[in-house]
C-alpha cells in the first residue's frame, strides 16, 4: 500500500472509530415502562397464586433491568426488561387459564349435583 493511501486509510479508521465510540446508546425506558406494565397486569390477575414460577421470575428480571439502568448498562437493561414482560405475559396467560379451569370446574360441579337431585326426584 503506498504511503498517501495508507495515511488516508488510517485516517478513514480513526474516523469510524471515533464516531462509533460517541454512538450513544439510549436508555430503554419504554422497554422498562411495558415490563412494570406487565408485571403489574400479571400480579392483578393473581400471577402469584397461580403461575409463581413465572411472575417471580418476571419480577426478578424487571428488578435487574432497573439496577442496570441504574449502573447505565443500557443494553442489558433493555434486553432483561423485554424479557421481564414476556414472562410477565406469560404469568398472565397461565393464571387466566388456570381460573378459567377452575371456574369450569366449578359449572362442572354444580351440574352434577344438579342432575343427582334431578334424578333423586324422578
Amino acid at each position: 500500500m503506498k504511503p498517501f493511501a495508507r495515511s488516508i486509510f488510517f485516517t478513514v479508521l480513526a474516523g469510524a472509530v471515533a464516531v462509533s465510540g460517541c454512538a450513544r446508546v439510549e436508555p430503554p425506558t419504554e422497554q422498562l415502562t411495558r415490563g412494570q406494565a406487565a408485571v403489574s397486569q400479571a400480579q392483578g390477575a393473581d400471577s402469584l397464586e397461580f403461575a409463581p414460577a413465572e411472575f417471580v421470575t418476571a419480577q426478578e428480571k424487571l428488578e435487574m433491568a432497573q439496577d442496570a439502568m441504574r449502573d447505565r448498562q443500557f443494553d442489558r437493561a433493555r434486553i432483561l426488561a423485554e424479557q421481564a414482560e414476556v414472562d410477565a405475559q406469560l404469568a398472565f396467560a397461565r393464571a387466566r387459564t388456570a381460573q378459567a379451569q377452575r371456574a369450569a370446574q366449578e359449572i362442572q360441579e354444580n351440574i352434577d349435583i344438579l342432575r343427582r337431585e334431578l334424578e333423586a326426584g324422578s
